[in-house]
């Protein structure tokens, strides 16, 4: 049996961290480990909190409990838990999270019965909505374009090829699962899929979400870091970057609109206007239309 490592990096969120180790200690999958990553600093009251709640674990003989010396982020407590760890396969979790008690078997089995696969990801449970993904590949344009989100919770990677794209972008403050999979793309990798629903997320601690013009700061560098992705892809999309900023830039107009702050949401939509009068006009269409 192939052993998989689980990464739970945890931050701010002791209170849900129990709740996420005990989801991976049920998978009917046993020959796995637990790092959890404490990336609280040292001397504050959530580093505390954990050291409380990890005591439960301390003999526990399939959890480790590695702790930062001061906060960094989330790719860097991903990458101290692939620096750790012995399994050949690895799989995330985030503290507020948990699995279905097959996730791991499942995606295990996927992996060894497709080896053109690098990489699976699957479907979750999201304020009890249930979304069923599709699309397998290499979904460097869906992800760039925000056609679709692999979030990390529902990937499983072997190790060796994290280690071979270098891990995790540690630039990255938000969009971190996406620039791991470009890169994971851009060495010529392909993801697979399981449509079956095996994450469920909590989204009742909404304190990490940012604003949506910060988003957009968040956004634009994230797409001036993968311009050579973005140059690739227009052998295949037409007009492939500005396709992408624009699709972006609507998902922005209409986060500043749902929080009814209008002023900002007219700014933004004259300031993308003259760059791309257009295409925008054309996306913001689409955008209502698929949700009509």
């Amino acid at each position: 049996m192939n052993k998989v490592s689980v990464i739970i990096p945890t931050y701010k969120r002791a209170n849900m961290l129990e709740r996420a180790i005990d989801s991976v200690l049920r998978q009917t999958y046993k020959h796995l480990e637990i790092i959890v990553v404490d990336d609280n600093d040292p001397d504050s009251e959530y580093r505390k909190n954990t050291l409380f709640i990890m005591k439960k674990y301390k003999d526990h003989p399939r959890v480790m409990y590695v702790k930062h010396e001061k906060n960094k982020n989330g790719a860097a407590a991903r990458n101290t838990g692939i620096s750790n760890s012995s399994g050949e396969l690895i799989t995330f979790l985030d503290d507020d999270d948990w699995y279905v008690e097959t996730k791991v078997e499942e995606q295990v089995n996927f992996l060894l019965e497709h080896k053109e696969y690098g990489a699976v990801y699957c479907g979750s449970y999201r304020e009890d909505k249930l979304y069923a993904p599709s699309l397998s590949g290499d979904l460097s344009y869906e992800i760039l374009s925000g056609k679709i989100t692999i979030r990390t919770n529902t990937i499983m990677i072997w190790k060796s090829i994290i280690v071979d794209i270098g891990g995790w972008n540690e630039k990255f403050i938000r969009n971190q699962e996406a620039a791991l999979l470009l890169n994971f793309f851009n060495h010529g990798y392909k993801i697979g899929v399981i449509k079956k629903p095996l994450v469920y997320y909590d989204l009742s601690d909404r304190t990490n979400a940012l604003d949506p013009l910060l988003n957009k700061n968040q956004f634009e560098f994230h797409l001036k870091y993968h311009e050579n992705v973005m140059r690739k892809l227009e052998k295949d999309f037409k007009n492939a970057k500005k396709v992408i900023y624009c699709k972006r830039y609507v998902q922005v107009l209409f986060a500043l609109i749902k929080r009814k702050r209008i002023k900002d949401a007219l700014i933004h939509y004259f300031d993308v206007f003259k760059r791309y009068p257009l295409q925008f006009n054309i996306e913001i269409i689409v955008f209502i239309i698929k949700r009509i």
